[in-house]
């Protein structure tokens, strides 16, 4: 196994990473499960169709609360916007 030093150059990146792969998810199941614009799905979850855009091209830390009602609106559980796994290229 490799050693990986820990850098915050390193964190930067991961954080980036995991921020893109759930705005990935979001945008695959607003498009393939929902067949949602963003303009249905924040009408549908109460949050601004500017920042559902921001989320899926990975540029918001977005809270639990806000997952939660992104989740609720495509109905698919929380926990699957964060495994990794499922194909999300759309």
């Amino acid at each position: 196994m490799e050693n990986k030093k820990i850098t915050y150059k390193n964190l930067l990146k991961e954080e980036e990473d995991f921020l893109k792969k759930f705005g990935e998810k979001v945008r695959f199941y607003r498009l393939t499960k929902k067949k949602y614009s963003q303009l249905d799905l924040s009408l549908e979850s109460g949050l601004d169709k500017n920042y559902i855009g921001g989320v899926e091209r990975g540029e918001r830390n977005i809270t639990i609360l806000k997952a939660k009602q992104l989740a609720d609106s495509l109905e698919v559980d929380i926990k699957d916007l964060f495994e990794k796994g499922e194909q999300t290229n759309v």
